[in-house]
């Protein structure tokens, strides 16, 4: 399986809601994972660990790649994330992921996005069409 392929799967386990599988099938033990210019995460359970703990009690309506970009060891993914808060409230997010792969794995991962998109809109300010 080629890195096109590895990413195709990757991102079909992820838009499933089988993160977990996916970090566990295409991350180095050891993958450095970071979002923006925070300090990255350097173990793919840490990396598990954040993202249970981000969407731990959110309904998750799209978690899916808009578009894909491979070059040889490099992938780009641009994601689109839709979730539903516990209270209603609804938070979109689009964001840019760059991906360096050796060896069939995912060593290196940045993550780029708004955070302000993470910031829930109430249910009471979203408009119903009728």
């Amino acid at each position: 399986m080629d890195t096109r392929e590895r990413v195709m799967q990757l991102t079909k386990l992820v838009s499933e809601g089988k993160a977990e599988e996916a970090y566990r099938t295409f991350y180095a033990p050891d993958a450095s994972m970071q979002e923006n210019s925070d300090s990255p995460r350097t173990s793919v359970q840490a990396s598990i660990d954040r993202q249970t703990q981000a969407t731990s009690g959110l309904t998750v309506n799209e978690f899916a790649p808009r578009s894909i970009v491979v070059e040889g060891d490099h992938a780009v993914i641009e994601w689109v994330l839709d979730f539903t808060t516990p209270d209603g409230s609804h938070l979109h997010a689009e964001e840019i992921a760059i991906q360096t792969w050796k060896d069939g794995k995912i060593v290196q991962e940045r993550f780029y996005y708004d955070p302000k998109q993470f910031i829930p809109i109430p249910k009471e300010s979203l408009i119903v069409s009728t």
